[in-house]
């Protein structure tokens, strides 16, 4: 067994000169680093191999010069896998994943080993996903893709693997706009807008250094002003104001680092003050004042 072993080591190592010499490459199936999984198939233009072999034999590897310049994988039932092209023994050029009908999957682009460039993922008919990628991380612009329908979801610009830039997300059915952040360095940095799904402005967020900082304000479908509320450091400070579908006032409340405090009115549609309250560190201080609609005091509690 030993001297079989060994008189196929030479045969191959003949047959590698020759075709080293005849500027060929040799292409061979492994699925061990075993001399008796070794098996040469041919020349320059590759060889059509049976199904069955392939299954036993998952790995193709074309050589040039002695140099790994491509392999193959395949799956237990033959088919094909994943396409990787080498160059001076690194990962190098376009990798190709299949589904097991044959068809493309995930194409990424290679460079040293590290993925550089366009990357894009498939399922079925529909695109999945687009990247960009620089030393092996995002930088550029990432597009999602509902897996249903073939719209754009998701839309993001990166900047060495961290989100600089607009972030946006679309409707996967109307293909319209639902949220649109603005980042620097990977945080929220400026306003944070919401939409209805009829691209109706729905709410807007400024933020500072990831942090609620500002004026958040939020919308009725109609484009009216439905309230907005003070923040400091992500916590209510200063006055929430709501407001009836006319633009009327309906409410006005007073908030200090996150508690109520002051006073807090409520507003009949007509413009008419309803009721007061006062507040002290969240808790009622005083009485509560009622007014008719004309303005009168009803009562107090």
């Amino acid at each position: 067994l030993e001297f079989w072993i060994y008189s196929e080591a030479i045969f191959l190592f003949i047959v590698i000169i020759i075709f080293y010499y005849r500027g060929s490459y040799l292409s061979f199936y492994m699925t061990k680093i075993e001399l008796k999984n070794f098996y040469i198939l041919g020349e320059k233009k590759s060889r059509k191999v049976e199904k069955d072999f392939l299954a036993r034999h998952p790995f193709v590897r074309k050589f040039s010069f002695n140099k790994i310049v491509s392999i193959r994988e395949y799956r237990e039932d033959g088919t094909l896998l994943c396409e990787t092209p080498y160059n001076f023994g690194r990962i190098n050029g376009e990798v190709k994943v299949y589904s097991i009908y044959g068809k493309l999957r995930r194409s990424s682009m290679y460079k040293e080993d590290e993925l550089d460039g366009y990357s894009k993922h498939i399922a079925g008919n529909n695109l999945l996903l687009e990247q960009y990628f620089k030393r092996a991380k995002l930088h550029g612009i990432t597009k999602e893709y509902d897996a249903v329908t073939g719209k754009l979801i998701k839309k993001i610009n990166y900047k060495y693997n961290k989100i600089d830039g607009v972030m946006e997300i679309y409707d996967p059915e109307r293909g319209t706009i639902i949220e649109k952040t603005l980042y620097k360095n990977g945080i929220k940095e400026g306003l944070s807008k919401f939409y209805y799904r009829t691209g109706q402005l729905k709410s807007e967020t400024p933020y500072k250094n990831n942090i609620i900082y500002g004026t958040v304000k939020v919308y009725y479908k109609s484009g009216i002003l439905l309230s907005e509320t003070q923040y400091i450091d992500g916590i209510k400070d200063g006055l929430f104001k709501s407001y009836y579908q006319t633009g009327q006032l309906k409410s006005e409340t007073s908030y200090k680092k996150g508690l109520l405090n002051g006073v807090e009115k409520i507003y009949y549609k007509s413009g008419v003050l309803f009721s007061e309250t006062h507040y002290n560190n969240d808790k009622k201080h005083g009485t509560t004042k009622y007014f008719d609609p004309d303005g009168k005091l009803q009562y107090e509690t």
